[in-house]
């Protein structure tokens, strides 16, 4: 390792130490926030019966279409609950009312100030329980969701207009279509959902600016890595580093870069995300031990490890293998739509190509080279293509929770539909037109 490489591992560790004490002392300001506004707006989503049962749906009774209410309650449950234990059980374990009911009848008794009987899930750091308590100062879960909408709404518009700014109207539509198979609209009024999405856009910002300023990303998918699994309760964490990607890729685009740097590129970015993730994972895991009087680490790798099997639960007692996880999750996909936006894309492009060639019966004094397959396209194709794939290496990888909760792990497929329209869309363009002046022409210019 040269000094270079040791002065940017000294530099990310730095800001990766930065990043825990920050997650610390968030939890801590959020603990010592008032109780009385935050306990008041709890009740008052009760009594509003907001949420009404663990798993509702919007629109259509489809698994596509149903709400993690369960998740939700648990965070207005932490929320209310954190106030009533020590400063370290608050801030390292998040303590909850657990009654053998469910998690919204859970809630209700904790309104009811019954006599409480904690369990926790100390393994995760619950960012968004904090920052829910942010909000629960101000209004109750109906508004909490209003206010989510609103701003995961304007992240969507910043992030269209520079990428529409860094591309063109077709990249822009096709990237739109993605997110809109996928149902993004669902993630965009859940506590459960939105701080990933809203990290997602955040990262894919940032890393737009950064390329514009030509400076280091791999620091951004560090952070955003790291964020992703302090706000994130394992719901679709891939979908940041995919979103983050794509911005990326099309900057690539633009660059006379080999494969085989490009490929580099990609997986040094990848890398340093999961290096965030994990490692955040892993300093929840041994601070909460060290600080508390739970071996949170041994539980932790209990969990992960039931988690990456294909073990089933109480609700799933049939055996069922990494495929069938995968399967349950492209399942709910409208592939029907996916196939029309890439037969609509070759229309297009078929149209433009024969526009192209046309210009040589219009202009005597100009000739038509074709070139077929540009290299450049083709790798940016082969790129899109590759990251297309993380959802699904994902889903075999973490096979019990993608099989378990299928119906909302699928939406890490938006990353997979985007990527695989544009790299099909990038596969087209790469067959180009060039309309020159002649060579007599030419001649006659010089």
């Amino acid at each position: 390792m040269n000094r270079t490489n040791i002065k940017i591992c000294y530099k990310y560790s730095i800001i990766f130490g930065i990043l825990i004490l920050a997650y610390v002392l968030f939890g801590f300001v959020s603990y010592v926030l008032p109780e009385k506004p935050i306990r008041t707006n709890i009740r008052a989503t009760v009594e509003s019966n907001t949420l009404p049962k663990d798993y509702d749906f919007v629109f259509i009774q489809k698994s596509q279409y149903q709400l993690d209410n369960f998740t939700d309650a648990l965070i207005l449950n932490q929320a209310y609950s954190m106030g009533k234990v020590g400063l370290t059980e608050a801030v390292m374990l998040l303590p909850r009312q657990s009654y053998p009911i469910s998690a919204t009848d859970n809630l209700k008794k904790a309104a009811e100030e019954a006599a409480p009987i904690y369990a926790h899930y100390g393994r995760y750091w619950h960012g968004s329980t904090f920052a829910t308590r942010f909000f629960l100062l101000f209004t109750d879960y109906a508004g909490i969701r209003i206010l989510l909408y609103i701003i995961s709404s304007l992240l969507f518009v910043v992030f269209f207009i520079h990428i529409y700014k860094i591309s063109n109207w077709i990249t822009t539509l096709n990237i739109a279509m993605g997110f809109l198979i996928g149902n993004v609209f669902m993630m965009q009024f859940s506590l459960q959902f939105f701080f990933i999405l809203a990290l997602s856009f955040i990262g894919a910002l940032w890393c737009i600016k950064r390329n514009g300023y030509k400076k280091d990303l791999g620091i951004v998918f560090l952070i955003i890595g790291s964020l992703s699994n302090y706000l994130d309760i394992l719901t679709t964490p891939i979908l940041s580093l995919g979103i983050m990607l794509i911005p990326t890729i099309l900057y690539f685009s633009k660059q006379n870069y080999t494969l085989k740097l490009l490929l580099k590129k990609i997986i040094l970015f990848s890398i340093l995300w999961t290096c965030g993730y994990a490692l955040t994972f892993l300093a929840k895991w041994i601070i909460a031990t060290l600080l508390c009087e739970e071996n949170i680490i041994q539980n932790a790798i209990k969990t992960v490890l039931y988690r990456t099997s294909t073990e089933g639960n109480m609700w799933v007692n049939t055996p069922y293998s990494r495929w069938e996880a995968l399967t349950k999750n492209t399942n709910l996909i409208a592939w029907p739509y996916f196939c029309l936006i890439l037969l609509a894309n070759l229309a297009y492009f078929i149209v433009r190509y024969f526009c192209k060639t046309n210009i040589q019966n219009k202009d005597k004094n100009k000739k038509t080279i074709n070139h077929i397959l540009n290299s450049q396209n083709l790798k940016i194709s082969f790129l899109f293509f590759l990251v297309g794939l993380y959802p699904y290496i994902w889903y075999i990888g973490a096979a019990n929770h993608s099989f378990i909760h299928w119906w909302y792990t699928y939406r890490g497929q938006i990353v997979s539909l985007i990527c695989f329209m544009l790299s099909f869309q990038y596969l087209l363009i790469s067959i180009e037109t060039e309309v020159l002046p002649s060579s007599k022409n030419a001649k006659a210019n010089v």
